[in-house]
């Protein structure tokens, strides 16, 4: 009950705010009409990420329909706008063509980076919701989000192996294949997180996507404790085995992009899996209320657990809607962005910071072999954001 009073007391502040600064945004302020408000997602709906795309219109899907049983935004329903990323030319142009007001923005990084631009042209609001890097936030006064960037999840990581793990070496993977941007970005963080933590990074090691057999035999001759292996589900897999059947049993790390289906199967009735951890935007098992209402709402319709793309998306959405109550011009909007901290997701809890930061939670996740055909994750730590410069202060006295 605390909680929802404090729900609606930010969404009191919200619909006050008031201060009209900056570019007009397209929202009616006519709050005669009871014609919808409109929000786009965009999304891969086909081709290689489709899945993940369906995903998170799930979640966009759900976050709306909450509101459609509620206040609305500016007392007014709201409408999903889903746009295919892949079969529209110009996605947000269409979407403003169909009369959106703001954007759930995309995918992974390269998708994201294509929209942005257009977005801001568009004078829409636009929440990014699973892209992690660094520079698509900050300077761009139009684009949010509410997913934590590289460099963070980076810190997180690496600040697991030096402080929980106690660890002093590790190496690192960069996969130098074009499109792996993700994967080089959160490779070369991580090296430098730990870096600055003290560790010490014994190789960062290049490679072209599947053409890895090179860099393990070098791996492997720096005798580190962990080595970082940011790369998609199943090629982490095939590294994951590789690594092991070269004779390695150090620890194995990465970053969000293993919190996949595709890394379980890969990993089939594979027994040497050993000390595998990563970052992740989610947990099944987080404890907190609102997860896990929506994971019972989202089952009873859906009839599957939520994972990440959903939840995530779901957060995204929702919050776009608030931070639009009473947003009639950018000011407005970033205003009522800024009011969200600690804010209870079904994701994670909030909290926004200046020029597009993000503090909100972390969790670190393993994989665990079952008697089942597939390995599972597991939860091992749950930790916000800032408590990581806290618990280094702690550490140092």
């Amino acid at each position: 009950m605390k909680r929802l009073v404090l729900f609606f007391a930010a969404l009191g502040i919200f619909l006050l705010a008031g201060c009209h600064t900056g570019p007009e945004l397209r929202i009616d302020p006519e709050l005669k009409t009871r014609a919808p408000v409109r929000l786009a997602i965009i999304a891969p709906l086909t081709g290689e990420n489709s899945v993940y795309g369906q995903q998170m219109v799930r979640g966009a899907e759900m976050a709306v329909d909450e509101f459609n049983h509620g206040r609305g935004i500016n007392g007014r329903p709201v409408k999903l706008i889903i746009v295919d990323s892949n079969q529209k030319s110009d996605p947000v142009g269409f979407a403003v063509h169909e009369g959106a007001v703001a954007l759930v923005a995309g995918y992974n990084t390269s998708e994201v980076g294509t929209l942005l631009d257009p977005a801001t042209r568009a004078g829409l609001p636009t929440v990014i919701p699973l892209s992690t890097a660094d520079n698509q936030t900050g300077s761009n006064p139009f684009i949010f989000r509410t997913v934590y960037t590289d460099s963070q999840q980076a810190e997180a990581i690496a600040g697991y192996l030096w402080y929980w793990r106690q660890l002093l070496r590790i190496s690192v993977m960069i996969d130098m294949a074009p499109g792996a941007e993700y994967e080089r970005n959160n490779g070369r963080d991580v090296a430098e997180a730990f870096r600055n933590l003290g560790g010490r990074v014994v190789d960062t090691v290049e490679y072209h996507a599947d053409d890895f057999s090179g860099a393990v035999k070098k791996l492997l001759s720096g005798n580190p404790q962990a080595i970082m292996v940011p790369a998609p589900g199943r090629r982490t897999g095939k590294i994951i085995k590789a690594l092991r059947e070269a004779g390695y049993n150090g620890i194995i790390c990465g970053p969000d992009s293993w919190d996949d289906a595709d890394l379980l199967e890969e990993l089939d009735h594979y027994e040497k899996l050993g000390d595998c951890v990563f970052v992740s935007f989610f947990s099944d098992s987080n404890p907190i209320y609102e997860a896990k209402k929506f994971r019972v709402d989202f089952l009873q319709k859906h009839n599957y657990e939520p994972g990440p793309c959903e939840t995530q998306t779901y957060d995204a959405t929702k919050m776009l809607a608030i931070a639009l109550n009473g947003a009639y011009t950018l000011g407005d909007f970033e205003k009522n962005w800024q009011h969200f901290c600690n804010y209870f997701g079904v994701a994670a809890i909030y909290t926004m910071l200046p020029h597009g930061g993000i503090d909100r939670t972390m969790f670190i996740k393993t994989a665990v072999v079952n008697k089942g055909p597939y390995p599972t994750f597991k939860l091992i730590l749950r930790f916000q954001y800032s408590k990581l410069a806290g618990y280094r202060n702690d550490y140092e006295e």
